[in-house]
This record gives structure tokens, sequence and C-alpha cells, in this order.
């Protein structure tokens, strides 16, 4: 990150460390607009589709999951809306499963098991859609997160030089 050098009681410093800032603040919109925008609508794309082909599958419901770009001060953000999606991300039950979930469990994400008066520790249990053994997490939203981190650098060298590239080596900490 660039750094801006100002010395308080000059005023000529004061004036070249506010014009670097507006510098630095043209650059972020920039990169905002031309990076960070077609990211999070690459990464809303693959929630979405994560979320429908989840609710093809009848113990997950039918009812929609939407996925919108909300723009943040910072940039953007991607949210899904909809009874089902804490299920769909993170699954339920204990029989039925499949692989642990690959992503950090945010903590307010009930254990397996532990949801819904218990149901989850029986073998299996009645739903308004047929009986189930659980569901695994289909993780749309970590898939999303995924192909975002996998994209910055193609998505970013489509506006910068080689030499003027911002995210080389930054892909971790930037998410």
């Amino acid at each position: 990150m660039a750094k801006i050098t100002v010395d308080i009681f000059d005023p000529k410093s004061i004036d070249k460390a506010l014009t670097e800032i507006e510098v630095l603040k043209t650059k972020v919109r920039y990169i905002n607009e031309f990076v960070s925008k077609p990211l999070v609508e690459l990464g809303s794309g693959v929630a979405q589709r994560g979320f429908d082909s989840a609710l093809s599958v009848p113990q997950y419901g039918n009812e929609p999951v939407s996925v919108s770009i909300m723009e943040t001060a910072n940039g953007y953000c991607i949210s899904a809306m909809g009874n089902q999606v804490t299920f769909i991300e993170f699954g339920a039950g204990v029989y039925v499963n499949g692989p642990a979930y690959p992503g950090n469990k945010p903590e307010w994400v009930v254990p397996w098991g532990e949801y819904g008066k218990k149901h989850g520790r029986q073998k299996s249990w009645s739903t308004p859609y047929g009986p189930t053994e659980g569901i695994f997490a289909r993780t749309p939203m970590y898939f999303a997160l995924r192909s975002m981190k996998e994209n910055v650098e193609a998505v970013a060298k489509r506006y910068f030089e080689p030499e003027e590239f911002p995210f080389r080596g930054m892909g971790g900490d930037m998410f």
C-alpha cells in the first residue's frame, strides 16, 4: 500500500499529501468499478446457480433463494435471501451430511444434529417434503468466494499492465 509522508508544518507538504490522497481515491474507485464489480458479478452468479441447483433437491424445499449484489461504502457485497439459505450453505442432520464444510463455519451455525428439537440426532425424521436423514452442505456462498479469489488476477490483468499490477501476492489478504 502507498505511504504518504506529510510535514504538518509545511503547507506545500500538506498540499502534496492531499493531491496524493486524491490520486489514491481515484485508483480505489477505478479498482472498485473495473475489478471488484466484475468479481462480485461472477461470485453472485456462482452463488445463484448453487442455490438454484440445491432447490432442485426436494429435501431443501422449493422456496426461492434470491442472490443480489449490494454496493457498500467500500465496494460491494453479495447477499443471499431465503428461508433455506443456511441449510443449503451449511447442511443439517448427521447421517447424510457429505463432506465437512470446506470453509470457516460461523459460530452462530448450529452443529449438525442439534437443530430443530435435536431431530438431526435421529436416524431419520419427517419433513413437509417427506422423510429425510439430513442434507449435506451445498456451499454456494463458499464456492462464490472461491471463484472470486481464483479470478482476481485474471480480472485485474484486463485493466493493469503487469508492472502496475496491484494485487500480486495479495490473494489471501483481499478476502
